[in-house]
């Protein structure tokens, strides 16, 4: 019994570790939106119209007009707008200069790629 239990807590302890963690201090500034890919669909459609700005003190704005908290664990960007429901999102790939958010989680993907913006 005690074998199962912790043959099952290293199998979760490594599944967990292999899974990319959320870099704070990249994530910080501002991003303009590229894409949306939607998976069903194959093609990617303009999102020059969207960006976030991740600032510092653990709050955001979204293209100008929401505002709100954002907080991450493992790859999981979680928003919560003022006034509004907390929404989560998964962080696809993190670079410098790229973000890749899947906006669907849990069904059918709809990555939003965006760029570092000046």
């Amino acid at each position: 019994m005690k074998t199962r239990l912790f043959l099952g807590f290293l199998a979760l302890t490594l599944f967990t570790g292999c899974l990319d963690s959320i870099d704070k201090e990249t994530l910080v500034g501002k991003w303009q939106g590229v894409t949306i890919d939607y998976a069903d669909k194959g093609q990617g459609i303009n999102a020059s119209g969207q960006s976030f700005e991740f600032l510092p003190d653990g709050t955001y704005v979204d293209s100008g007009t929401e505002r709100g908290t954002y907080s991450t664990k493992i790859n999981m960007l979680y928003l919560e707008p003022e006034g509004g429901d907390r929404r989560a999102l998964e962080v696809k790939r993190q670079q410098d200069d790229t973000l890749i958010i899947n906006l669907n989680v849990g069904a059918i993907p709809v990555l939003l790629t965006m760029v570092r913006a000046e």
